[in-house]
């Protein structure tokens, strides 16, 4: 039985356990326990735990948040840029119990990536060469340091401040 399933038949039986005279709670927790396998102690607790749940409240498990929107938007700032090169993978090995990954042997712009690309015209991609010659490499490179330089700015001021 998964935990999805418990957890249905416990919001099942809650306003009934609610409601219910001592009497009444003892049968009902003995049904539970007997559906659904769990120790009487570890229902009761459940129980509670589903009466003191605020029902509008989502509650959020994992990790908080460790970036704002405003970093998302530096990064993809420095994203749209295009012109650095990464190593996509290309698949997964499983070894006993953990998979190793399998990149690339050599990284690639999104340019190169385009160029490469079966799909694409040849119209559009010697548009892209005349426009790719007329880039400045050292005009692109202080305005990835900028974009770069805003994103390392909101770590600084927000990044070491955790939940």
């Amino acid at each position: 039985m998964t935990m999805k399933t418990k957890t249905e038949i416990f919001n099942e039986y809650l306003e009934e356990y609610l409601k219910a005279s001592k009497e009444q709670k003892t049968l009902l927790l003995d049904h539970v326990c007997f559906v659904t396998k769990m120790h009487r102690k570890a229902t009761i607790r459940k129980f509670r735990v589903l009466q003191l749940r605020d029902p509008c409240k989502t509650e959020k498990r994992g990790r908080s948040e460790y970036y704002g929107p405003d970093v998302t938007v530096a990064l993809k700032e420095v994203w749209d840029l295009g012109y650095l090169p990464v190593r996509r993978m290309i698949g997964k090995e499983k070894d006993n119990s953990k998979y190793k990954r399998i990149y690339e042997k050599i990284p690639k712009t999104p340019y190169q990536r385009i160029l490469e690309h079966t799909a694409i015209t040849e119209d559009v991609k010697e548009k892209l060469r005349q426009e790719h010659a007329k880039l400045n490499p050292l005009i692109l490179k202080k305005e990835m340091e900028k974009r770069l330089k805003k994103v390392y700015d909101i770590q600084r001021r927000f990044g070491n401040k955790r939940d």
